[in-house]
């Protein structure tokens, strides 16, 4: 079985707002508060489909917190703010497009914002393709997940940081710098956390995400934003 990886998995995350700076997507009610998770699976050719899980009704705060109807589908049109994308084998993208299937088929799915919501079910996708998180606290909410990510930015701006200091000091004894093609392959075969203003810029142009250009957002970034 081929072990390259040109196939992804993305974790896509409408912020919750209280996680924002500016409610770029002018989102309103409940489900502004408690922000969105879903994924999305691109095969090789680049064809992507997003899917994701929620209640029947947004508007029902009292059943959404006790537990209501909710349902899986597919959502080509969601807005976000801020992105995982991971490179993932034709194995990994068939596992998790197995589980897809398998929540599709499901009719009587239950929503419960503290056990059952869109991050967890977003997770147990991943989880099939062996990307998502152990950690129950992690996947628990959008909330969470987008910390997660923010964490994974800073972790590998770090990265970047000490490449970029270890190159200069090279040059600084005479010797050979390591070219920046090595550590952008790297980035680029590793989860690729996508910062909020290049996500939100995505999502209102209604383009799918670019690996080169997170990648060199990575490289050479021009804001702090998370």
């Amino acid at each position: 079985m081929s072990e390259e990886k040109n196939c992804k998995v993305t974790l896509y995350l409408t912020t919750p707002i209280p996680l924002l700076r500016k409610n770029t997507l002018k989102r309103k009610g409940v489900y502004a508060f408690t922000g969105h998770a879903f994924v999305g699976v691109t095969d090789e050719k680049g064809k992507e489909t997003r899917w994701g899980f929620g209640p029947d009704d947004y508007d029902k705060t009292s059943e959404i917190l006790v537990g209501c109807k909710g349902g899986f589908h597919e959502q080509d049109t969601n807005t976000y703010n801020e992105a995982i994308v991971y490179p993932v084998t034709r194995q990994q993208y068939d596992a998790a497009q197995d589980k897809i299937f398998d929540l599709v088929g499901k009719e009587d799915m239950k929503y419960r914002v503290f056990s059952s919501n869109c991050a967890t079910v977003a997770n147990d996708i991943m989880k099939a393709a062996d990307i998502g998180e152990k950690c129950p606290l992690i996947s628990f909410s959008p909330h969470t997940l987008a910390l997660k990510k923010r964490a994974m930015l800073a972790y590998r701006r770090t990265s970047v940081a000490l490449f970029k200091a270890k190159n200069k000091v090279m040059s600084l004894f005479g010797k050979e710098k390591a070219p920046e093609s090595k550590m952008m392959d790297k980035l680029g075969n590793k989860a690729m956390p996508v910062t909020i203003k290049l996500g939100t810029k995505t999502s209102l142009d209604k383009k799918q995400l670019d690996t080169n250009s997170i990648v060199g957002n990575l490289m050479h970034r021009k804001s702090s934003r998370g």
